[in-house]
C-alpha cells in the first residue's frame, strides 16, 4: 500500500476578533492560534492516519515555520525524507476571523510551495513507480501539477485531483483524470455556470464525465457527497455530529481518507462512506491538521450510525 501526494505546506496564523479592521483601523483581537495545514500536508496526514503508507513531495522554507512543520511530522512518525527545503520563506496564511459574523479574511503567501519545480519532481520518479495512487491539488505551480499527472499516466497509476483552490482547467487536462473531487463552488467554476440544486450538481458532474473524467466526487458539506460516472450518479448523505466548530480541513480530510480507502483496496462506494465519516469528525475540532481523525475514530462513527 502506498500513496504519493504532491502538494503544499502552509502555516495558518489565525486571529479571532469581534470586528474585522477597516483600512487604516486598529482593533483588539480576542485570540491567536497557529495551525499547520496546506492542502498537500492535510491530505497526506489524513491518508496516513487512516493507515496508508504516504509519501509527500513538496517544499518548506529554510525558516522557523519549516522547522516547526518538520518537527511535527517527525512526532507523527511521518516520512519526511522526500520533502525539500528551499532558501525561501515557508508558505503562510494570515486569517482574520470575525466572531460576530463567522466570516473570514485570508491572505495566503505561497512561499516555498511555488519554489518546488519540475526538476525537483523528476528526482522522485521512482516514487511514482511504487505508488498505488497519485494525489494532487492546485496549490503548486501549474508546471508541477501538469507533470504530476503526466508521470501518473506514464506509469499507469490512478490519478486523483482535488481542484482546489479553483483554477481554470482545460479539457485536455481534465481528460483521463481517474478521480476529480471538487466542492460545490469548484464544480461551478469548472463548468462555468452557477449551480443551485442537486440536479444542477448532477448535470455539471456528468458534463465533466463526458470530458473524460472517470469519477467525479462532489463534496457537498452537510449534504454529503455526490458520485457520478458513466453509469449515473449517487448521493451519499453526510454523518451527523453534535457540534460544528471549524470546517477548514473537512475537504482535505475527506480526500485523504478517500485516497487511503482506494489505496487499501476498498470500493468507491465504501471509500466515500468512510471519507464522509472522516470529514464529519474533522469539523468538531479547530484547526486543520489537529482536526483530522484517526481510523479508529472514523470506524466508531460509522458503527454508531449503522
Amino acid at each position: 500500500m502506498s500513496i504519493l501526494i504532491v502538494g503544499s505546506f502552509m502555516t495558518d496564523l489565525v486571529v479571532r476578533t469581534h470586528k474585522a479592521p477597516q483600512q487604516g483601523e486598529t482593533v483588539i483581537g480576542n485570540h491567536f492560534d497557529m495551525f499547520l495545514g496546506g492542502k498537500g500536508a492535510n491530505q497526506a496526514i489524513s491518508a496516513f492516519r487512516q493507515g496508508s503508507r504516504v509519501h509527500l513531495l513538496g517544499a518548506l522554507g529554510d525558516d522557523a515555520f519549516g522547522d516547526n512543520f518538520l518537527n511535527f511530522l517527525n512526532t507523527e512518525n511521518f516520512d519526511t525524507s522526500h520533502i525539500e527545503r528551499k532558501a525561501l520563506p515557508s508558505g503562510v496564511g494570515q486569517i482574520v476571523v470575525n466572531e460576530t459574523t463567522g466570516q473570514n479574511q485570508i491572505i495566503i503567501i505561497p512561499g516555498a510551495n511555488l519554489g518546488y519545480d519540475s526538476n525537483d519532481l523528476m528526482q522522485k520518479v521512482h516514487l511514482f513507480k511504487e505508488a498505488n495512487l497519485i494525489v494532487n491539488q492546485l496549490e503548486m505551480s501549474d508546471e508541477v501539477t501538469i507533470l504530476t499527472k503526466q508521470l501518473a499516466k506514464k506509469y499507469g497509476k490512478p490519478y486523483l485531483l482535488n481542484p482546489a483552490p479553483y483554477k481554470i482547467l482545460d479539457d485536455e487536462f481534465l481528460n483521463d483524470i481517474d478521480y476529480l473531487t471538487p466542492n460545490e463552488s469548484e464544480l461551478a467554476g469548472l463548468v462555468g455556470k452557477s449551480l443551485n440544486c442537486l440536479g444542477d450538481y448532477e448535470d455539471a458532474a456528468k458534463s465533466l464525465v463526458d470530458k473524460g473524467v472517470k469519477h467525479v466526487i462532489v463534496t457537498l458539506g452537510g449534504a454529503g457527497a455526490l458520485h457520478c460516472n458513466k453509469t449515473g450518479c449517487q448521493l451519499y448523505p453526510s454523518f451527523k455530529v453534535n457540534q460544528v466548530l471549524d470546517t477548514t480541513a473537512a475537504g482535505d480530510t475527506f480526500n485523504g481518507a478517500f485516497a487511503a480507502q482506494i489505496d487499501q483496496g476498498y470500493s468507491i462506494h465504501e471509500a466515500i462512506i468512510f471519507a464522509n465519516a472522516a470529514g464529519a469528525l474533522s469539523v468538531t475540532k479547530q484547526g486543520a491538521i489537529p482536526s483530522i481523525p484517526t481510523r479508529v475514530d472514523v470506524l466508531k462513527l460509522i458503527e454508531k450510525n449503522k
